[in-house]
């Protein structure tokens, strides 16, 4: 651990937003009563605010942290930078110590930093607690999110669970098909949740059904737990957007949450039950507590599948459409082969991704590439990579990356064997590499195996 070497101004710290510090300092205020066994105060936290990373309420900061002041009591630490390991409001491990990770942006308000900070935090209690709950992410490439069918019953079911979470019982939700709808209880809608659940299940294979349901438990759970502890009206504006086809991920977030918020009205304690046994899908869970002969609401299954069916058929054209735009986008290029040794993924965004056609992947915000000679890392900016082989699109390995309307040629460096990149967005590092320049495309180009 960083030794401190004098003592700390105590107090707030210029800098912090206001929520983010009342997060800080609160100690436990019943947080065991939106989850069991959780605690956000004791999580330790890495916000990095454009021009510095700083660490609070960490055990053993690495040496790159300096002791910088104290927050309620406790020391604060900071670097000059972005930590490698702050790459989205996500949970990270620094310092050998999972951390939840927050990015602040310039628009970034008080009340959204606090649920972001709940959401991660609860994260990282999972990592702990429920390390099985995270999906394997190479799954989401080969999600078959072009399946109309698919895309109908998911949407189908996020109706359903909107009424089955509704607030109160006497009101029809989001859909109303007719007279009498407010008499339908929540179990009705569960059930109807559940039939499109079933029959969605019905087109996927195994890997995706997983992929479902981790991310319900991974993201879902964390969803409900960031609007429990603020305000569940602002889940609302997460209802409000239709996802496109391809936010598989995404609608997980929503789907996960819904089942949570049905769950507190239809079986009181599944929290504590899911605590004991965490292999219980949430759906299952669900299931578990609709009353036997309990008849499905309907759904606008025809209306829903005609307008997926529609949006399936211009998922192609708009896939088509990026690809053109990232490709002749004015401004400066870096093309990065690697043609005998495929670069591995290191990292990546999933809630940032698009598969364009095969092999290619759009990378809006985040990757990291490398290989036994080196690594790249694109940050806050839009990157296609191009496979090597037909298995996978992104982890089968990496034959070329690219990086297109950059507003300044990129500063090649040679040290010793070595190339590097050093500027913004891009961070290169590879041994015996070579490139050319010629007008305002540079190539970089990877050798062979060591």
């Amino acid at each position: 651990m960083v030794a401190a070497t004098g003592p700390f101004p105590t107090g707030a710290v210029a800098g912090i937003p206001e929520q983010v510090e009342s997060l800080l300092r609160d100690p436990d205020r019943g947080w065991s009563a939106i989850w069991p066994g959780f605690d956000p105060s004791a999580v330790p936290v890495a916000l990095f605010d454009g021009e510095s990373t700083r660490l609070y309420r960490h055990p053993a900061p690495p040496p790159e942290f300096e002791a910088t002041g104290s927050l309620h009591g406790r020391p604060l630490f900071s670097m000059a930078g972005r930590h490698p390991a702050v790459t989205a409001n996500a949970s990270a491990v620094i310092g050998e110590t999972r951390t939840a990770t927050l990015l602040l942006d310039a628009d970034d308000r008080d009340e959204r930093l606090r649920r972001i900070l709940l959401h991660e935090s609860f994260h990282v209690y999972q990592r702990r607690a429920h390390p099985h709950w995270s999906a394997n992410e190479a799954d989401l490439f080969l999600y078959p999110f072009d399946d109309e069918n698919v895309l109908a019953e998911a949407r189908l079911e996020i109706i359903a669970l909107e009424n089955a979470a509704a607030q109160a019982d006497d009101e029809g939700g989001t859909f109303n098909p007719g007279p009498g709808n407010g008499d339908r209880s929540r179990a009705a809608w569960a059930k109807a949740a559940l039939e499109a659940r079933h029959r969605r299940h019905a087109l996927l294979d195994r890997a995706a059904i997983e992929y479902e349901r981790k991310t319900e438990w991974n993201e879902g759970t964390a969803t409900y737990v960031e609007q429990t502890g603020t305000a569940w009206e602002r889940f609302d504006s997460l209802l409000d957007r239709q996802y496109p086809p391809e936010d598989v991920r995404q609608r997980g977030y929503v789907s996960g949450a819904l089942l949570c918020r049905a769950l507190d009205f239809l079986r009181p304690g599944w929290r504590d039950t899911l605590e004991k046994n965490d292999t219980i899908p949430l759906d299952v869970l669900l299931a578990d507590a609709i009353p036997a002969g309990t008849v499905a609401a309907p759904l606008p299954v025809d209306s829903v599948l005609a307008a997926s069916r529609n949006e399936i058929a211009l998922l192609t054209v708009r896939n088509q459409e990026r690809l053109r735009e990232m490709t002749g986008r004015p401004g400066y290029q870096v093309r990065i082969q690697s043609l005998e040794e495929p670069l591995s993924s290191e990292g990546f965004d999933p809630l940032n991704i698009a598969v364009l056609e095969p092999g290619v992947v759009l990378h809006s915000r985040f990757v990291r590439l490398g290989n036994g000679r080196g690594s790249v890392e694109v940050f806050d900016w839009e990157s296609l990579t191009v496979a090597s082989g037909e298995s996978h699109p992104l982890f089968a390995g990496v034959r070329e990356i690219s990086i297109t309307g950059l507003g300044a040629p990129a500063v090649v460096k040679k040290e010793g064997g070595a190339i590097r990149i050093e500027t913004a967005p891009v961070r290169l590092n590879f041994e015996g590499a070579t490139f050319t320049t010629l007008d305002s495309v540079t190539v970089i180009t990877l050798p062979g195996g060591p």
